[in-house]
Order: structure tokens, then sequence, then C-alpha cells
């Protein structure tokens, strides 16, 4: 099992990855404090690194990115 925590570039997202053959990816905004559960079904980490990077880039700013992001709740 491998656990990673990571932040965006202002320190506002926090995101959780944990490994456990499916990829988990829990994204927890620290002004909103909920927390979202995207689940990868793969047991490629490369893959999973790859959709991370794009969680980091849009999370944020990109409000269609985030409904999308709602849609797994």
């Amino acid at each position: 099992m491998r656990a990673t925590i990571c932040t965006d570039s202002a320190n506002s997202i926090m995101i959780y990855i944990i490994d456990v053959g499916v990829s988990r990816f829990y994204c927890k905004s620290k002004m909103y404090g909920h927390l979202k559960e995207i689940i990868m079904f793969t047991k490629r980490p490369e893959l999973c690194a790859d959709f991370l990077t794009l969680i980091v880039k849009l999370y944020v700013n990109d409000n269609y990115m985030q409904r999308w992001i709602n849609r797994w709740n």
C-alpha cells in the first residue's frame, strides 16, 4: 500500500493518493473542507500520475473540472 500527499501551487488543494492496485484519489479543498474521491481502475501508476497532474492543474481554476469531479460523489 502506498500513500502520497500533494498540494497545488497555491497550497489550497491537498491530494491524497492511495494505491492498493486500484488507485483512489482524494482531493480535499482547504477552503471548503470537503473531500472528493476519484477512483481510477488501473494498475498502471504512470497513468494515475498523469491524471493527478491534470487534477492539480485544473481543480482550483476550472469550474468545469470541479463539476466533473463532483459527479464522482
